[in-house]
């Protein structure tokens, strides 16, 4: 039920949330990657690690998965 879906989320402290903005107006036209890190337990995340992004096109899985767009 929704108290299930709720339990799974993490929390994402606001400072962790405007890095994550931050890299995406800085990578803008092009795609952003990234990942979140946070305790095995999955209480929450505390640090937003940005990518270089391997894919060509908007979309595109990139080179190491095949590529295409889904």
């Amino acid at each position: 039920g929704a108290l299930d879906a709720r339990r799974d989320r993490a929390m994402i402290p606001r400072a962790v949330l405007d890095a994550v903005y931050a890299h995406a107006r800085a990578a803008f036209p092009a795609e952003c990657c990234g990942y979140l890190t946070g305790p095995r337990d999955g209480a929450g995340v505390d640090a937003a690690v940005p990518c270089t992004n391997a894919a060509t096109e908007p979309g595109c899985a990139g080179p190491s998965r095949g590529g295409g767009s889904p």
